[in-house]
């Protein structure tokens, strides 16, 4: 019984392998630099081109969200600017 469970383990496992031979691995994609000139400067981008040679592969990186300002310092903003009466 357990030479049945061997030989069968031994089937799943060759069809497997082979399943995973298949895959292709994903490829990461590089990071955006900026183009530069001889001189060591960034290149700007042609606005009358469509394509963007500010950037190396074309493509500039998306642009990250602002923060947002917390309750506590806008609090302590308003408390800094607001003049003092005195009397």
């Amino acid at each position: 019984m357990t030479v049945i469970y061997i030989i069968l383990a031994l089937v799943v496992l060759y069809f497997v392998d082979k399943a995973l031979k298949k895959v292709k691995p994903i490829e990461p994609q590089p990071k955006a630099k900026r183009t530069r000139t001889k001189k060591g400067k960034f290149v700007a981008d042609d606005p009358s081109t469509p394509q963007n040679e500010a950037w190396v592969g074309g493509k500039s990186p998306k642009k990250k969200a602002a923060k947002k300002a917390t309750k506590k310092a806008n609090k302590k903003a308003v408390k800094k600017t607001t003049p003092k009466n005195k009397k």
